[in-house]
């Protein structure tokens, strides 16, 4: 465990000897890595090509995305509840024991009372990546490759997680997909897919509004949904359990 340890801080040094040396790229990293969507949030469309694509069995595409879309909520209840529950991680960046520097325009104490481990950027995308890759390999590995660099290396770079937090999470998420693509056949996921497919076809207007809404709160993580989860609690519990953080 301590060699373990020991090369994840030595992995996260050596990325992070490149910091402070350039100021435009690293303000560039640190507004990247508040943009979701270019992250990989945009990997999202790919349900909205399925659904709308000409092919020789369109409800089986639809079918797919439906399918697809439910395993990817269940990674994001899983990251969740493994930060929540898992030994609190501090981030690197807000960690005093760790000889970090903060690249031009990082901020200290982001997200201080949030655990690090594991990578929900990690888990959501490499999920997402996973079932592109089922269908087209060579885009699925281009999906792989952009959340490795863009969503998980920028995160490192800007001291938000260790690469064990991104590896981790990478982990979770493929063989979450794996396993919750097969679990969820078409034959278990009869009822709702049912129950999709009439509503699209009586109230075709509420249930566009609504696939949008639900496909932007996905492509931002359900950040608006954690903001306002963590403003009710604190409401209500009078203090901040980072429940929704």
């Amino acid at each position: 465990m301590e060699t373990l340890k020991h090369f994840d801080l030595s992995a996260l040094l050596w990325v992070n000897h490149f910091a402070h040396h350039h100021a435009r790229f690293d303000h560039f990293i640190e507004a990247w890595i508040n943009l979701n969507f270019l992250q990989g949030g945009f990997f999202f469309l790919f349900l909205w090509w399925m659904w709308f694509r000409k092919s020789s069995n369109p409800e089986a595409d639809r079918i797919d995305a439906i399918r697809i879309l439910f395993a990817v909520w269940g990674t994001i209840i899983i990251a969740r509840a493994l930060q929540i529950g898992l030994p609190h991680r501090l981030r690197p960046l807000n960690d005093p024991t760790v000889a970090f520097v903060m690249p031009y325009g990082g901020v200290k104490d982001v997200a201080a009372h949030f655990s690090s481990f594991p990578s929900d950027h990690a888990i959501v995308y490499f999920a997402l990546a996973t079932a592109i890759w089922a269908r087209y390999r060579w885009l699925g590995a281009v999906c792989c490759l952009w959340t490795l660099i863009f969503a998980c290396l920028s995160r490192v770079y800007a001291g938000y997680h260790y690469p064990g937090d991104v590896l981790v999470g990478a982990i979770i998420g493929i063989l979450f997909m794996y396993v919750t693509e097969r679990a969820l056949s078409p034959r278990a996921m009869g009822w709702v897919v049912a129950k999709a497919f009439r509503w699209e076809r009586h109230h075709p207007a509420s249930f566009y509004c609504v696939a949008v809404a639900i496909t932007y709160e996905c492509m931002d993580l359900f950040e608006d949904v954690r903001i306002i989860g963590r403003f009710a609690v604190k409401i209500v519990l009078g203090k901040d359990i980072g429940l929704f953080s």
